[in-house]
Parts: C-alpha cells; sequence; structure tokens
C-alpha cells in the first residue's frame, strides 16, 4: 500500500520534481565525471603531466566534491522547501484523514530515494559520455597517443558521487520530518495560498538604502582595484568581503521597490500592452525574495570570477606555450664548445640526427660589458623573481646566427649595418623598459664599435627555448665583425624534429645524454649541459594550467547549478500566482500566446536580476586574481569572456526548462 501510494505520488508530482531532478542529474553527471577523468589511465603515458595532474587534481578534487555536496545542502534545503509548499494541501489531506507524521515523513523519504535514484542513474550515463568528452580534450591537450578507453569505469568516481547521493538524502530526510512535526494541519491546507513576505520601503528609505548600497559597493570596487599583490589580499580581504556583502544585500532588498518607481516615471513604457502586469510581478517577486537573490548574486559572482580566471589563464597558457617552443629541442652548454661538438657527441650518443632532425642551428652567445640598467631597466619597478636582473650582463649573438633562428621560424632575414643593433625581448617584465629605451634611440657602445638601434621596438622572436613566458629579458644582436671581438660565453643547439618522431621517447635520450655530462660536488649534482624540450614546456605548463582549469570550472558550474536551481524553483513558484493573474487577462480579451509571451520575458529578465551585480563584479574580481597569476607564473593572461559560454549554455537550458514547466502550470 505504502510504495503504491509512493509511486502515484512521484509520478503525479513529475512537474513539481522536476526542475530538482535535472539539477540533481547534472550534479551527479559532472561528480562522476570529473573524478573519473583524474584518475582516468589515459593520464599515464604523460609522464610529468601525469605527476602534476594526478598529485595536484586527485588531492583536490574529493575535497572539492565533499564542498560541493555541503553546498548542495543548501540547494536540497530550498528545494525541499519549495516540494513540500507545492504539496501541503495534499500533505495537509493526508494528515487531517488520519495520517501520522510519521507515516507522511515516510512515505517523503521515500519518494526522495526514488527521485535522488532516478537522477543517480541518469546523472552517472551523462557523467560517463561527459567523462569520455573530457578524456579526448586531455588527449588532445597534451599529444598522448593513447586512445579513449571506452568501457573504464573509476570506483573511486562512483564511491564520491554515491557518497553525495546519501548526504543529500539524508539532509532532505531530516528537514521533511522537522517541517512536517513543527506545522498544524490547518497550517498546511493554507500554506499553498500564502505570500511571502514582501518588502514596502518608502521613498526615503529607498533612496537611502540604494545610496548606501553604491556606496558599499564602490568602496569595495576601490578596494580590489588597490590591492597590489597576495599580501595586500590578506589585509583587505576581509575587509572587501564585507563591505561587498553588505552592499549587494542592501542593493537587492531595495531594488523591487526601486524598480517599480522607475518604470513608473516613463509611462509608455509601463503601460505599454501588459508591461503593467510584468513589472508588477518582477518587482513583488524581487522583494519577496530579496535576500535569496542577493545570495544568488554572490555565487554567481564567485562562478563568474572563477571561470573567467581558470578559462583564461588556459588559453593564454596554450598560446604562450606556442610561442615559446618553436623548436622540439634546445640544448645550452655552460661553457663554449667547438662547433659542430652537440651533434657529434648526440650520433656517438645514439640518436641519430639526420634520421631525427629535420633543421638545425649551433651557435654561440658572447658576453658584453651592456648591463641590463643600461637599457633603463631598475630592480624596484620589476617582479620579485627579476630581482639583480639590473646589474646582469646582457648575452649577445651575431646577425648570421640570428637569421638562421628566423628561417627556422619561417619568417625573413634582417639585414643589419656594422653600425647598429637590435634588441629582441619577448619576456613582460622588461619588455616596457626595452620599448622606452629603443623609443628613446639611444646608442650603445659594445666591443668599442658606438652602435645605434635599427628599430624603434624590440623583435619578440624565441630565441633559446627555456621556460613560458619567461623566456629572453633582453637580447643584443649585432654585425659579426662585432662578435668578432668579443668572449665567448655559451653554446647553444636548436632543433626541430621530423614528423613522426616519438619525442617523448627522444626526450628520455637526451635526459641520458645530459646525465652523462653531470657531476656531483659539495653543492649536490651539477650539469655541464642544460637543456629543454617543447613536449617538456606542455606537459609542464599545460598540466598544471589543465589541472586549474578542471578544478576552477568544476566549481563554477556547481555554484552555477545551485543559483539557477533555486531562481528556476523560485519563477516556478510565481507562475503558480501568476496562473490567477492570467485567468484574469484571459478574460479582458489578452490571448493564451501573448500571456506565454509576458511569461517568458519575465522569466528572462528574473533570471537577470542577480546578473546586474554578478557580471560586472565577476570581471573585476577575476581580472584582479588574474593580475595576481601574472606576476606568479611570469607571464601576461588576456582575460577571455569567451569562457564564459559554458554559463551562457546553463541559464539557456534552465530558462527554456522552468519557461515551459511554467507555461503547463498556467495552461493547466
Amino acid at each position: 500500500m505504502l510504495a503504491k501510494l509512493v509511486f502515484r505520488n512521484v509520478k503525479r508530482n513529475l512537474q513539481t520534481y522536476s526542475i530538482y531532478f535535472a539539477t540533481l542529474t547534472i550534479i551527479y553527471s559532472l561528480l562522476y565525471s570529473f573524478n573519473t577523468v583524474v584518475s582516468n589511465p589515459v593520464l599515464n603515458e604523460a609522464g610529468d603531466t601525469k605527476q602534476i595532474l594526478s598529485r595536484f587534481m586527485e588531492q583536490f578534487m574529493g575535497v572539492l566534491s565533499i564542498f560541493a555536496a555541503v553546498a548542495f545542502i543548501f540547494l536540497v534545503l530550498y528545494s525541499t522547501q519549495f516540494v513540500l509548499k507545492r504539496r501541503s494541501k495534499e500533505l495537509g489531506l493526508y494528515s487531517s484523514l488520519g495520517m501520522k507524521n510519521k507515516k507522511i515523513g515516510k512515505i517523503l523519504f521515500f519518494e526522495s530515494i526514488i527521485v535522488n535514484s532516478g537522477s543517480l542513474i541518469l546523472g552517472f550515463i551523462i557523467g560517463w559520455i561527459i567523462s569520455l568528452f573530457l578524456t579526448k580534450i586531455l588527449i588532445s591537450i597534451f599529444a598522448l597517443s593513447s586512445k579513449v578507453n571506452y568501457f573504464y569505469v573509476s570506483s573511486k568516481a562512483i564511491f564520491i558521487t554515491v557518497i553525495c547521493f546519501f548526504i543529500i538524502v539524508i539532509i532532505s530526510s531530516i528537514f521533511n520530518k522537522i517541517k512536517i512535526n513543527r506545522v498544524s494541519i490547518i497550517s498546511l491546507l493554507k500554506e499553498e495560498d500564502a505570500n511571502g513576505n514582501e518588502i514596502k520601503l518608502n521613498r526615503i528609505s529607498q533612496i537611502i538604502g540604494m545610496s548606501i548600497s553604491i556606496i558599499c559597493l564602490s568602496v569595495s570596487a576601490y578596494l580590489i582595484n588597490s590591492l597590489q599583490d597576495i599580501s595586500s589580499l590578506k589585509s583587505l580581504g576581509y575587509i572587501i568581503l564585507i563591505v561587498s556583502v553588505i552592499g549587494i544585500l542592501i542593493f537587492y532588498y531595495t531594488f523591487g521597490n526601486m524598480l517599480i518607481r522607475m518604470i513608473k516615471r516613463i509611462p509608455k513604457l509601463y503601460y505599454k500592452s501588459s508591461n503593467t502586469v510584468l513589472f508588477r510581478e518582477l518587482s513583488t517577486e524581487s522583494n519577496k525574495n530579496s535576500i535569496t537573490i542577493a545570495v544568488m548574486s554572490i555565487f554567481l559572482t564567485l562562478s563568474f570570477s572563477i571561470v573567467l580566471i581558470g578559462g583564461s589563464s588556459y588559453i593564454s597558457m596554450n598560446k604562450e606555450i606556442s610561442n615559446s617552443s618553436p623548436y622540439n629541442l634546445t640544448i645550452i652548454a655552460n661553457k663554449p664548445l667547438n662547433k659542430g661538438q652537440f651533434i657529434k657527441e648526440l650520433n656517438d650518443r645514439g640518436i641519430d640526427t639526420k634520421a631525427l632532425f629535420s633543421n638545425s642551428v649551433d651557435f654561440y652567445t658572447y658576453k658584453s660589458t651592456i648591463k641590463y640598467k643600461d637599457l633603463g631597466i631598475e630592480d624596484k619597478n620589476l617582479w620579485q623573481i627579476d630581482n639583480g636582473l639590473e646589474n646582469q650582463s646582457v648575452s649577445v649573438i651575431n646577425i648570421s646566427e640570428f637569421n638562421k633562428i628566423l628561417e627556422m621560424q619561417g619568417e625573413e632575414k634582417i639585414n643589419l649595418d656594422k653600425n647598429q643593433y637590435i634588441i629582441n625581448c619577448n619576456y613582460k617584465g622588461t619588455l616596457s623598459y626595452i620599448n622606452n629605451f629603443l623609443e628613446q634611440g639611444r646608442s650603445l657602445n659594445i666591443g668599442n664599435s658606438e652602435l645605434q638601434p635599427k628599430f624603434q621596438s624590440p623583435t619578440d622572436n624565441t630565441i633559446i627555448m627555456t621556460s613560458v613566458g619567461n623566456n629572453d629579458r633582453g637580447t643584443l644582436i649585432v654585425h659579426d665583425s662585432i662578435t668578432d671581438s668579443l668572449e665567448k660565453d655559451h653554446n647553444v643547439l636548436n632543433a626541430i624534429y621530423k614528423k613522426g618522431v616519438d619525442e617523448r621517447k627522444l626526450t628520455r635520450m637526451i635526459n641520458e645524454y645530459i646525465m652523462d655530462h653531470s657531476w656531483t660536488n659539495d653543492s649536490g649534482l651539477q650539469f655541464d649541459y642544460k637543456y629543454q624540450t617543447r613536449d617538456r614546456l606542455r606537459d609542464m605548463f599545460s598540466g598544471s594550467m589543465g589541472a586549474i582549469v578542471f578544478l576552477t570550472m568544476f566549481t563554477g558550474v556547481i555554484f552555477t547549478l545551485i543559483s539557477l536551481c533555486i531562481l528556476s524553483i523560485q519563477i516556478t513558484t510565481t507562475a503558480i500566482s501568476f496562473k490567477k493573474d492570467s485567468k484574469i487577462l484571459n478574460a479582458l480579451g489578452l490571448k493564451y500566446e501573448k500571456i506565454s509571451k509576458l511569461l517568458h520575458k519575465e522569466i528572462l529578465i528574473y533570471f537577470m536580476i542577480p546578473c546586474i551585480l554578478a557580471i560586472p563584479g565577476g570581471i573585476l574580481v577575476g581580472k584582479k586574481i588574474i593580475s595576481f597569476f601574472e606576476t606568479f607564473l611570469n607571464f601576461t593572461i588576456q582575460v577571455n569572456p569567451v569562457v564564459l559560454t559554458i554559463q551562457i549554455a546553463l541559464f539557456s537550458l534552465y530558462i527554456f526548462m522552468t519557461y515551459n514547466i511554467s507555461k503547463k502550470i498556467i495552461k493547466d
């Protein structure tokens, strides 16, 4: 009897549970897919990447999953309250017919298990599909030879997802029991018709409230912009947080009243068609749900900023990797060697350079008396990593070897007179100083020759492949006759591999070659040679940034889902009261199609209300934290709003879903 009643109730209340069910399905699918990807054995081939991704992601993904489950509790409690309110008359009827609260609680408990179980099963299926897609992306990013294992199932991901399932079911059941035990039969029968407390503020209160919120938000924006580094965030972080939260809460507390007052001052807009009903509904709902909308605005601000940080950093990093690795291999000798010695030693080591290299350049760098401070660079204005740079000597190479490097990169040669010099620089920490120095047209004395700049801006090629974004702080290029009188400093080999060469296998062989030229002293292991390869750069930087993106995207999507689900529930509740207004409008001659359009407008605008502060706030916070990332990673990150596409897609999905559910409520 109980089982039959439970299944009948679930079937009858599919519309009520639909948004809750859809959100839980997405949540379970994300929990499973993200935890599956980080433990996928396909990453074993990635070497250093596996170490970075596994250590970073596996440690924090489980923690984030539990954190996400805690965040879901807020969503579950809100959703459960919505379901109870929608079914209050039904539950009140059970109670009036003599059913005990304990049995009503059992009914709701088993209903919750059925809905959650359905979401869990569907979530596993969708999560499996998403995990395949994410794995393919990882294989593409890291250029792995592995293929996607379509039948891979992660027991750890299943365990974490099931734990979250039980947490959600238990919390939901406890809340249902408390709610039912605290209310009377009469209150249950009347609850669905009860409206929330609408906030009514007079004109002076509205002006004062909005003024305070604008001041608070302006102060927090100013403080955020004034942050210089992480240390300043530690001292001002709590102040910014408190002032921002106060500003957001007061803004939305007064928003509903201000909205209707401002719109009334535009009669052509307010009285046009059925806009009167639209704006009054929006004003009323904004008033009743002001605190919740404010919290959703905070959640969305976090979501937008987190996704913006992760996505922009990753896109910029990939661009930097491409610019910083025009070769497959760079080897640097700490002292000058004979020309061709690198190639000879590699061949002797069993590395057939003729069969493996399509092109290579063996060149020298030279010592000079020019210091970086002679180029206008001062330590006090540099990033922390560059302390002491101003007193370091600037390296020199000759134009012939620089042109060979340009040819390797597919660029045209440069003609340089004996009395001219060029500066190459692609490091953002010193680029502005080099630009300023060259714009002034200042001369340099190199090898007892007075040289003039050929260009008013530096070239930005990668001469020696070392790292991403931290490559060339400034290198002087001069005529060959000048370097004839300079002392050789280092020997460098740049090489490009032929197509089809196994880069990872060759990197292991190069590493063994480098180890053959190592030795030990009191300071530890020392090397005669240093090297860098494109696959190592990609592994180190794509791997670390890939981990950050996975974690930020996961967190950002979770916050977005919670916000959208609650907004959807609120607007669906509004549709119940809007149903009464629609009957009146229909009786006055307004067709159902126009009522549907009116409902669509209301839903669209209501979803946008939290974004009034969330979008600019998210961009502001995101840009500031990105500036901290730039200092930490030593490269420029371009803010890319395209990464917010996933949020746009989720907004579109929930608006579409909410509209269809609300339309059915009104039509029925």
